[in-house]
C-alpha cells in the first residue's frame, strides 16, 4: 500500500474526486448536489490555501511537484482538477509562494498538453483569483496576468514542435469564452521563425493573410526534394494543414469522408463542420476512425441523428459494432464494463424523450411564438400552394401562412444495438479488464421501493410506460431502513474473508453501527479491508462522518464510478 504524505493525500482526493475527503459526485450534478463552499473549484482553493495559511516553505513547495507526479501516473479520468489546482498555486502572490507560483508556470507546458488544456489553464486563472480573494487567502487581487503568466504563455507557443502547435491551435480554437486568438493579443506574441510565424499570423488574420505572406513563396517548395531545407518542409507541411483545414469548409460529403480517412480527422474531429455532422455518410465515416472510448461516448449523439436508422441502417448499425471487435484495441481503450451499460440506458429512453418533448409542444396553444420554438430536429416544414380560384375569389385568406408544422415521427430503437450495448459489449469489456486478485462482497439493496429512489442514470432505464408501475412501497410515506453492517456480520458467521465490502443503497442506509461492526470483522480476521458505500438517490443524514480512511462515498451513479473503485482499491487515492 502506498504511503502518501497528508498533503498528498488530499490533493489525491481532490484530484480524482474533486473532494477534499472519500466522497464522490458525479460533475453533472455536483454544483446543484453541493452547497457552493463544497463546489469543487472552492475545495480546491480551500486545499490549496490551507496548506499555505501554515506559511511552511517546504510543504508550499512541495504542492506543485505533487501535481506533476500525479499527472505523469496518468490515471485521472480528466486532467479538468488537475489544470485548476495548477491555477490556483500560480495564483498566490504572497511571498513564501515565490517558488510555488514560478514552478506552477513552469509546469504549464507539461500539463497542458494540448490546445484545448491550455485555453482550460487560462479561463481557471481568472476563477482562481475570484475566489482566493473572496476565501481571505490573498488580500491583494491582481491587476494582470503578469510577467510569470505571459512567459508560460509564450514558452507554450513558441517552444514546442510548429506543426504540432498548429494542430493544437486549430482543433481546439475557443474554451469558454477564450480563444488562441485572445491569448497571443493578450501577451503580444511575435517571432521570427517563418513557421512560427505563420500559425501566429493565421490564429490573429485568418487564411488570407497567410496566402498572402507565404502563398507564392509555397508554390516553390518540394518536400520530396532531398536538398530542400529542413525548414522550408517544414513550413510547407504548416501550410498544407492550413489549406486542409480551410478546403473541409467547402468540401461534399463524399470528399470530406475520403479527407477524413487520409488525414486522420475521424480521430480528431473538432475541424469538422457542425453541418456535415447530420450526414450519415460523414456520421459512418466517423464511426470507422473515432477512438473507441469518444465513440461509445458519442453513442447518443449518433442515435439523435438516426445513424441507426438511415436508408441503410445496418452500414452505420454494422461499423459501430464491429469497431468493438479487437480485443486488444478494446483493452487499450479501458472501457469499463459501466460504460457501455450507461449508454444503453441513455439511448433506451431516446424514443421516450423525444415523445415527451413532442407531447409538450403539442400541449402548447398554438401560437407563432409556440411554432417557433420547436425544437428544429422535431420539425418538418411543409409548404401549401395556392391554386388560382383561390387566389381571385377568397380574398380573406390572402393572408394566411402558405406552410405549416408537423413533428417528425419518434425514432424506432435498434434491438441490435440494445442487445449489443446492454449484453455483449458489457461481456467483452469485463473479459478484458486486468483481475485485481482480491476477495470482494458486493451487497445491494433489492427491494421494490428501491425503484421509487434511483439516481438519475438508474431511472433512464426504466421501459417506456412502466414509470410508476412498480410502485408497491411508493405510498408508505417510511421506507424501512436497510443495516450494510449485517454484511460484515453475515462474513464473520460464516468465516468468510473479504478484502473489500460494497453496499448499494439509498439515504435509507441505517449506518450507525457500521464502523463498530467493521472494526470487529478486521479484528478477527487481522486483516484491513475497503468500504465502498453508494447512496443512489443523493443526500445521506450520516454524510459528514462518512469518506474517511478506508471508505469511499458514493453519491448517485456515473459512467466513472467503475474506474474510480478501481483506482480506490488500488491506492491511488
Amino acid at each position: 500500500m502506498p504511503k502518501y504524505s497528508l498533503i498528498e493525500s488530499k490533493l489525491r482526493r481532490y484530484l480524482y474526486l474533486g473532494h477534499e475527503y472519500c466522497i464522490y459526485v458525479p460533475p453533472s450534478i455536483r454544483t446543484s448536489f453541493w452547497k457552493e463552499n463544497h463546489h469543487d473549484d472552492v475545495t480546491g482553493v480551500r486545499i490549496i490555501g490551507k496548506i499555505v495559511k501554515k506559511n511552511k516553505t517546504e510543504e508550499i513547495n512541495s504542492i506543485v511537484p505533487i501535481i506533476l507526479k500525479i499527472k505523469k501516473e496518468d490515471k485521472l479520468l480528466d486532467d479538468r482538477l488537475l489544470i485548476f489546482a495548477l491555477a490556483v498555486c500560480a495564483r498566490f502572490n504572497l511571498e513564501p509562494c515565490v517558488k510555488m507560483v514560478a514552478d506552477a508556470y513552469a509546469a504549464v507546458s507539461t500539463i497542458c498538453t494540448d490546445g484545448l488544456k491550455l485555453l482550460m489553464f487560462v479561463k481557471f486563472i481568472k476563477i482562481a483569483d475570484n475566489i482566493l480573494f473572496d476565501q481571505g487567502f490573498i488580500t491583494i487581487m491582481s491587476n494582470g496576468h503578469g510577467r510569470g503568466f505571459a512567459k508560460s504563455m509564450t514558452n507554450w507557443y513558441l517552444k514546442r514542435d510548429p506543426l504540432l502547435t498548429t494542430e493544437h491551435i486549430v482543433r481546439n480554437k475557443c474554451y469558454d469564452g477564450w480563444s488562441h486568438k485572445d491569448v497571443m493579443k493578450l501577451i503580444h506574441l511575435h517571432s521570427t521563425e517563418p513557421c512560427r510565424i505563420m500559425y501566429i499570423v493565421y490564429t490573429l488574420s485568418g487564411i488570407e493573410k497567410v496566402e498572402k505572406l507565404f502563398g507564392s513563396k509555397m508554390k516553390d517548395v518540394c518536400i520530396e526534394d532531398i536538398d530542400e531545407t529542413f525548414e522550408n518542409k517544414q513550413l510547407k507541411f504548416i501550410y498544407n494543414f492550413l489549406k486542409q483545414v480551410e478546403n473541409i469548409k467547402k468540401m461534399d460529403e463524399h470528399a470530406l469522408r475520403y479527407e477524413i480517412e487520409l488525414n486522420r480527422w475521424g480521430k480528431e474531429p473538432e475541424v469538422i463542420p457542425q453541418k456535415m455532422l447530420k450526414s450519415s455518410t460523414i456520421l459512418t465515416s466517423l464511426v470507422m476512425h473515432l477512438p473507441l472510448e469518444k465513440l461509445l461516448e458519442n453513442t447518443f449523439f449518433f442515435a439523435k441523428n438516426r445513424l441507426f436508422n438511415n436508408s441503410t441502417p445496418d452500414v452505420g448499425l454494422w461499423e459501430y459494432i464491429l469497431r468493438f471487435n479487437n480485443s486488444i484495441l478494446l483493452k487499450t481503450s479501458q472501457i469499463h464494463p459501466i460504460e457501455p451499460f450507461i449508454q444503453y440506458a441513455k439511448y433506451a429512453r431516446t424514443c421516450m424523450n423525444i415523445l415527451k418533448l413532442q407531447n409538450n409542444i403539442m400541449k402548447k396553444e398554438e401560437e407563432k411564438s409556440v411554432i417557433e420554438s420547436i425544437d428544429n430536429k422535431l420539425k418538418v416544414i411543409v409548404k401549401l400552394q395556392k391554386t388560382p380560384d383561390k387566389e381571385e375569389v377568397n380574398d380573406v385568406n390572402q393572408n394566411q401562412p402558405s406552410n405549416f408544422y408537423m413533428t417528425k415521427p419518434v425514432p424506432k430503437l435498434v434491438d441490435q444495438l440494445m442487445t449489443f450495448l446492454s449484453e455483449d459489449l458489457v461481456k467483452k469489456t469485463c473479459e478484458v479488464l486486468d483481475p485485481l486478485g482480491l476477495r470482494i462482497m458486493i451487497t445491494y439493496d433489492s427491494r421494490i421501493c428501491m425503484k421509487a429512489s434511483m439516481c438519475a442514470c438508474s431511472r433512464l432505464i426504466k421501459e417506456p410506460g412502466c414509470i410508476g408501475s412498480d410502485s408497491v412501497d411508493s405510498d408508505k410515506k417510511d421506507i424501512p431502513q436497510v443495516y450494510p453492517h449485517m454484511s460484515f456480520k453475515w462474513a464473520k458467521e460464516n468465516n468468510k474473508e473479504f478484502d473489500v465490502f460494497v453496499f448499494l443503497g439509498n439515504n435509507k442506509m441505517n449506518l450507525r453501527l457500521f464502523k463498530r461492526s467493521m472494526k470487529g470483522y478486521q479484528t478477527h480476521f487481522k486483516n484491513p479491508v475497503k468500504i465502498i458505500l453508494l447512496c443512489l438517490n443523493g443526500k445521506h443524514y450520516d454524510q459528514i462522518n462518512l469518506g474517511r480512511r478506508n471508505t469511499l462515498f458514493i453519491i448517485g451513479f456515473d459512467k466513472n464510478v467503475g474506474k474510480l473503485i478501481n483506482s480506490f482499491i488500488k491506492d491511488d487515492f
